[in-house]
């Protein structure tokens, strides 16, 4: 987290730990969305489970962190987790 003095208080960031994200998961080329998540999107069923649940969860946690600066995106994670 990047906290920077300012005027009227503090300004918290975390600009990096984003990048880093999207880094890991090969998705710094991806195209952005005005909206995190569509009112009343549907699930699709999954047939088969994860080959590997503990990477998935990672990347949620990681998600869920960044909603520290980011409370917007609280929705759309909290809803895939």
């Amino acid at each position: 987290m990047e906290i920077t003095p300012i005027t009227n208080g503090l300004h918290l960031s975390q600009s990096h730990y984003a990048v880093t994200i999207l880094e890991q998961l090969s998705m710094v080329d991806c195209k952005t969305t005005g909206t995190p998540l569509e009112a009343r999107t549907k699930t699709s069923s999954i047939d088969s489970l994860l080959e590997d649940p503990s990477y998935y969860c990672g990347i949620v946690g990681a998600l869920q962190y960044l909603t520290l600066t980011h409370p917007d995106l609280s929705f759309s994670i909290n809803y895939v987790s």
